[in-house]
């Protein structure tokens, strides 16, 4: 059964109403999960298996935590997962350039390259809260450098940046999501 996740800002857990269909009290995002697993009940323990009583208790100890907590966190640990993701993003060049005879140093070069670009244009960004332009003009300037390095056309380059921006899109959440849970393990 999948988790529900219910936000609240600055409450915990044992503040939210029970019942979905309740009112919640006012006062911005919290952070509720729910952890009923089918056959589990951590009362009997001989009823879950080993895997049920970590998955329940990661997220007993992520349902602790504010939404404040997880935002502070999170904002830590993104710049270890984008660091985390440079040799992928350079896989994913691979992928997509197979063929081109450039090896895998050569895309770990303009992975560094482009990911040094986004560190630099969110950090102001996330200051001046213009993360959608500046995001668009990032994607611009990845086109524009891999029909530069690529030697591509236009619909070269736009295919394939669209094709690597999805592919690393889904690897950051996966990366995310494992964040997510040493976040909660740490607690």
């Amino acid at each position: 059964q999948p988790a529900k996740v219910h936000v609240k800002h600055d409450m915990t857990p044992a503040q939210a109403p029970t019942d979905p269909g309740a009112s919640a009290p006012t006062g911005g995002i919290k952070v509720k999960v729910s952890t009923k697993l089918d056959t589990c009940d951590l009362a009997q323990p001989e009823t879950c298996s080993r895997a049920e009583r970590w998955l329940t208790s990661l997220l007993n100890k992520g349902e602790a935590i504010t939404f404040e907590q997880w935002k502070s966190r999170i904002r830590a640990l993104a710049p270890y997962v984008m660091l985390a993701m440079q040799p992928i993003f350079a896989a994913l060049l691979l992928l997509v350039f197979a063929g081109s005879g450039r090896r895998y140093a050569e895309h770990f070069v303009f992975s560094l390259h482009s990911h040094s670009l986004w560190f630099l244009a969110v950090l102001p960004a996330m200051a001046l809260r213009l993360e959608g332009p500046v995001t668009l003009a990032v994607f611009i300037h990845g086109l524009l450098a891999m029909r530069r390095v690529y030697g591509l056309g236009r619909w070269g380059a736009l295919w394939r940046g669209l094709l690597v921006s999805l592919l690393y899109f889904t690897l950051f959440v996966v990366v995310a999501m494992a964040g997510f849970a040493v976040i909660a393990m740490t607690s």
